[in-house]
């Protein structure tokens, strides 16, 4: 794909007015639950920004990247309560979710912990990452694929401000990000 319809490819999904989903996990392999769900909207509005209970604690690895604590999300709400606003928030509409395949899966595991259904078409979904990875153009002979590049990463290698707040990092302010570093790829401001 040519930088061209790369970009192209940016403002056509930019263009049906996609949310960005961004998910925090109690640990960082596999068997992870959602602590944190946030989802914006094209223009940026907060749609939701939750805190989630998990079932299992929160491992210290997790929290040293997000800052959300044991404590903290004991007094969030558990999953089936968040994902019933997400779900028919997103019902429909098309998402971003940077890293999707990773995001996608610790959804999947929540909502089978749960019984819940999933009910949403794949195809409504784009990552992101991916399309980040093929702006950046560097072949990976190893993998045969684009080199991948981190969140924080992508967001510098497009010159945008990554720092984050104080609370390390959060689901909405990686939302924004995501949301940002699509709208840099389109050619539009960030």
């Amino acid at each position: 794909m040519s930088s061209l319809e790369l970009m192209q490819e940016c403002q056509r999904l930019l263009n049906l007015r996609p949310l960005f989903l961004e998910c925090k996990p109690s640990r960082l392999e596999p068997q992870a639950e959602i602590v944190e769900l946030a989802l914006i909207d094209t223009d940026g509005a907060i749609l939701l920004d939750d805190l989630v209970r998990p079932k299992r604690r929160i491992k210290l690895s997790a929290i040293e990247v997000h800052g959300i604590t044991n404590e903290v999300a004991r007094q969030a709400p558990p999953w089936v309560e968040i994902w019933e606003k997400a779900d028919k928030l997103i019902h429909g509409r098309t998402v971003g979710v940077y890293g999707l395949e990773t995001q996608l899966s610790w959804i999947m595991q929540c909502n089978r912990s749960d019984f819940l259904r999933w009910s949403h078409d794949p195809k409504h979904f784009f990552c992101i990452q991916k399309l980040h990875s093929t702006h950046q153009s560097v072949w990976q002979r190893s993998t045969n694929t684009y080199r991948s590049y981190s969140l924080e990463k992508a967001a510098t290698l497009l010159g945008l401000p990554s720092e984050p707040s104080a609370y390390r990092r959060r689901a909405l302010e990686d939302a924004r990000l995501a949301r940002n570093i699509l709208l840099v790829m389109a050619g539009w401001k960030g």
